[in-house]
């Protein structure tokens, strides 16, 4: 359903997937749609029920920022095993709502193993953060953050958490 023009106000889809207790999708393409915080929240409750089978759910261009990614963490929390992929590329999220992503990160029970965040605004402080979560994380495997200003303190720290020897990532 990725460039189909819908918004967060086109509730049919969503209202089914927040009410549905068999939905039964595995994989689920929204991006370059108008969703919004409001549309992302909706998504997000769905996720936080444990029936939810949804291995991957890509949200790329979808107008969200920092509301919208606090939802998802906050599913990723009460339900670790709901994602396996997940794409929030281009959109802004911000620092408070990427260390609620974290956080859901390093529980040991989070199953996510691809974490696409391209063209999000991350800079070296975000990468930090996200560098201490690589080494706690023993399911990452791909982390992609294409087009984001990292810097050489983002970058290091990346680098460093690749070596300590805790990090699962395969690919960077």
């Amino acid at each position: 359903l990725a460039k189909c023009n819908i918004t967060y106000k086109s509730r049919n889809m969503l209202e089914y997937a927040s009410t549905s207790t068999s939905w039964c999708l595995q994989s689920l393409d929204l991006s370059d749609n108008d969703f919004q915080d409001a549309g992302v929240k909706q998504l997000a409750y769905k996720l936080n029920n444990p029936p939810c089978k949804l291995d991957t759910l890509s949200l790329s261009n979808c107008g969200f920022t920092g509301k919208g990614l606090s939802a998802l963490a906050s599913a990723l929390t009460l339900n670790p095993a709901c994602l396996r992929e997940l794409d929030v590329s281009k959109n802004f999220p911000g620092k408070a709502a990427m260390e609620q992503l974290c956080s859901a990160l390093r529980q040991s029970t989070c199953t996510l193993q691809k974490l696409c965040m391209e063209q999000c605004g991350l800079v070296s402080e975000i990468c930090v953060s996200l560098a201490e979560t690589l080494s706690q994380n023993t399911s990452l495997r791909e982390l992609s953050l294409s087009r984001n200003d990292l810097g050489d303190v983002g970058v290091s720290a990346l680098l460093s958490a690749l070596q300590s020897g805790r990090c699962t990532l395969k690919i960077l």
